[in-house]
């Protein structure tokens, strides 16, 4: 059994698909409508806080 079903899994494959464009265009909107950021602040927040996910939960559902 693994952990694909699992938010944090989940969370991944979104960032994944946002910073390497492969979302649709329909996904693609509805995230930067919901989201107002870019990759260079995504990789900042999980490379460089102290605690990444804390931050990532703050924002509102997608």
């Amino acid at each position: 059994m693994g952990d694909e079903g699992s938010g944090a899994y989940l969370g991944k494959k979104v960032l994944q698909y946002y910073l390497y464009n492969t979302f649709d265009e329909d996904l693609r909107a509805r995230f930067d409508a919901a989201y107002v950021t870019n990759a260079t602040e995504i990789l900042e927040h999980v490379y460089k806080n102290r605690c990444p996910t804390v931050t990532w939960l703050l924002l509102p559902a997608f």
